[in-house]
């Protein structure tokens, strides 16, 4: 489009590309001032076109422009200084007037360009996935957020956010739905923050969110219970209920580091402290994260020899038919009696154990142990209807564990419908297609299958139907305050009805109290262990309690 402006700023010239770059006709608009054509935000520089110095050789300015169709379409405008019958030769435009002053020059319609231009910025700073900002866009924010809460001495908080069991969607339901749950779980985080932070997609199943110009810990908290609540309504993708949790790493500036590695790396830090307590919740950064206490380290290196040393030992909690009041079994619980702090629980190594990966080899010997037992109560004649022994995820991660197990009943003779190994509910959520086939393998050859602690995860019944499972046990922290509070009683009452629909055998963990038993017995629980009948006791106490039939004695009347 060639055109020229008077001094103030309207067309005196145009030509007639108009019309197809613009959608005016050209004599509609001589005499219109170009102002009203320009887009808002571009007036500024129409002045700079208009009144240039004389001298000037040549002006350059992109401006928007309005179309006679209601677009906004981008022109590069070249623009030269000119004075009409004095120095262009061009008085034959408009004749009759000498000493004119005002522009001419050509604008080209560069939309296309600027389109290209803005794509191509916009792919390098956001993920193409979830329209979030990408990684390299989120750090630069953050450094933009540290130079100001360091001018003006305020603080900020940077979260590193996780999603719990994300993998098992991808692997069951393939890579294309799990991208659309990715899609969903976007909005919904971003419908969670303010204007003014910023929510990055850092990678995989991974984000992050900035929040500038906090008061205090207790906002960031306050943004991560309200994620941790959005993200509990399940989604619907595709006719698939698909469930989902977080697990929320916070880091403070200038608490917790005064750059972004340290801020990312201490957040990250949180966050895995999360994972390993069970997944679905928000943690502080706390500085002994990165420095394990003198305590940890001992124990870590007095585990490593306490096998060698045959420091363990293995006490068995009994577990009483609720119909007949008579033993059915024993769980196995591993204790450590270690030479200077003398006997240890499992709360107080089994974590240190796992993250060391020592409860491999210690998991091998329960497993063992509990057989070996076994064999010896049933020489002496003793029939214990079934000994259930828990399994790590690191153990049936190993490529030999099934066979390794049905290797070691074999080499004590001990039938495999006696044995029950038990699983957690985290790691029926954190399924694979090798664990499945490794417990089906188990069950097949005849041992039973039970998930502890039913009730404190996320499964669902589809999670309950692929693996072969035979019995569920009802979380103790449900059965304790089952006589006062409402939710444990409907709680319980619901996993009930899942065992009895799935055929399921349920046993409740911790009872401790006859109206506990009662309430169980009256709902049609199978199974009960707890302080109310025994604690946990050593392989010969095992024998002198079944003897003197001292657990039935005390469901009598019951």
């Amino acid at each position: 489009m060639i055109y020229m402006l008077d001094e103030s700023g309207c067309f005196t010239y145009l030509n007639d590309r108009t019309r197809v770059l613009l959608g005016y006709d050209k004599n509609h608009l001589l005499g219109t001032p170009i102002s009203k054509l320009v887009h808002d935000e571009d007036l500024e520089q129409v002045d700079q076109l208009i009144h240039i110095e004389k001298s000037a050789s040549f002006v350059n300015r992109v401006l928007r422009l309005h179309t006679a169709d209601n677009q906004i379409r981008h022109f590069d405008f070249e623009v030269l200084p000119i004075q009409l019958g004095v120095t262009n030769g061009l008085t034959s435009i408009l004749p009759g007037k000498t000493n004119f002053e005002g522009v001419f020059g050509v604008a080209r319609d560069v939309t296309a360009r600027i389109k290209a231009e803005e794509t191509i910025s916009y792919q390098a700073y956001h993920d193409l996935l979830t329209n979030l900002p990408n990684r390299g866009l989120f750090e630069d924010r953050t450094d933009m957020a540290i130079a100001q809460a360091k001018r003006n001495d305020q603080m900020f908080a940077l979260m590193f956010l996780d999603l719990d069991r994300f993998k098992l969607i991808n692997d069951t339901l393939g890579h294309p739905l799990g991208d659309l749950m990715l899609k969903a779980i976007a909005q919904r985080l971003q419908a969670c923050v303010r204007e003014g932070d910023t929510l990055a997609r850092f990678g995989g199943d991974e984000f992050t969110l900035l929040l500038p110009l906090i008061r205090g810990e207790a906002d960031a908290v306050l943004i991560a219970e309200k994620i941790k609540t959005a993200l509990k309504t399940p989604f619907q993708i595709e006719g698939h209920e698909l469930f989902t949790s977080v697990s929320i790493g916070i880091a403070l500036y200038p608490r917790d580091g005064h750059n972004l590695r340290e801020l990312i790396t201490h957040a990250d830090t949180a966050m895995y402290a999360i994972k390993q307590r069970g997944k679905n919740g928000h943690q502080l950064y706390q500085s002994e994260f990165d420095n394990p206490c003198p305590d940890r380290i001992v124990i870590e290196n007095d585990l490593r020899r306490a096998l060698d040393r045959e420091e363990f030992t293995l006490h068995y909690q009994p577990q009483v038919d609720v119909m007949t009041g008579k033993m059915s079994g024993l769980e196995a619980l591993v204790r450590w009696d270690h030479p200077e702090q003398g006997q240890l629980l499992p709360v107080e190594f089994i974590d240190i154990a796992e993250q060391s990966g020592m409860v491999v080899p210690l998991g091998k010997w329960v497993i063992e142990k509990a057989i070996q037992d076994w064999t010896s109560w049933e020489a002496r004649g003793l029939r214990i209807d079934r000994i259930a022994v828990n399994i790590s995820p690191l153990q049936i991660a190993q490529p030999s564990f099934a066979d390794d197990v049905i290797e070691v009943l074999a080499s004590y003779a001990m039938p495999a419908t006696f044995l029950e190994i038990e699983i957690t509910e985290g790691m029926l959520m954190d399924d694979t297609s090798d664990a499945i086939a490794k417990l089906r393998q188990l069950s097949e050859h005849g041992i039973n299958i039970a998930i502890d602690d039913f009730g404190t995860g996320y499964s669902s019944l589809s999670y309950l139907k692929k693996f072969p499972l035979r019995t569920l046990k009802i979380d103790r922290a449900f059965i304790e305050d089952i006589e006062s509070k409402d939710v444990d009683a409907y709680l319980v009452n619901a996993i009930v009805s899942i065992a009895k629909g799935l055929e399921l055998e349920l046993v409740a963990e911790g009872v401790e109290t006859w109206a506990q038993l009662e309430y169980l017995k009256a709902r049609g629980c199978d199974k009960v262990q707890g302080f109310l009948f025994s604690k946990a006791v050593t392989a010969n106490e095992v024998e002198r309690l079944v003897r003197a039939d001292n657990v039935s004695n005390r469901l009598v009347g019951v």
